[in-house]
């Protein structure tokens, strides 16, 4: 019979090794699953992959690019949302409040396209 010390000992052995079998296995992997579980992560990963992009409102110098799907990308990165501002049940769109550094926007995310309805600066 092992005793306790023994037993720990092989215990975090046998788990570290484990551990670096499956790094070997696997490597570093993109898992986009875990980002996108919750509702803000779907909604934002849903407006990145659109390719049609496209502004009701004229667009600050700083934001100029925005239409531009890689662009758009890296905004939605930093970006949050806040479902308490938004209408995401809207009908045939959702209108959603999104948060991203100094700007809040108005984003319509369609089926096939995204709009931007309204920019407003932070304080």
């Amino acid at each position: 019979m092992l005793d306790t010390k023994n037993r720990i000992l092989r215990f975090v052995l046998g788990f570290f090794l484990g551990l670096f079998i499956l790094m070997i296995f696997f490597g570093r992997r993109d898992f986009s699953c875990l980002n996108t579980y919750l509702p803000e992560g779907r909604v934002l990963e849903s407006m990145s992959r659109k390719t049609k992009i496209t502004s009701a409102v004229a667009l600050p110098k700083s934001l100029e690019n925005l239409t531009d799907t890689t662009e758009f990308r890296q905004f939605l990165k930093q970006a949050h949302i806040d479902f308490n501002k938004s209408n995401a049940r809207q009908k045939p769109c959702g209108q959603y409040f999104v948060i991203q550094g100094q700007y809040n926007l108005t984003i319509q995310n369609c089926d096939d396209e995204v709009k931007i309805i309204s920019i407003q600066r932070n304080k």
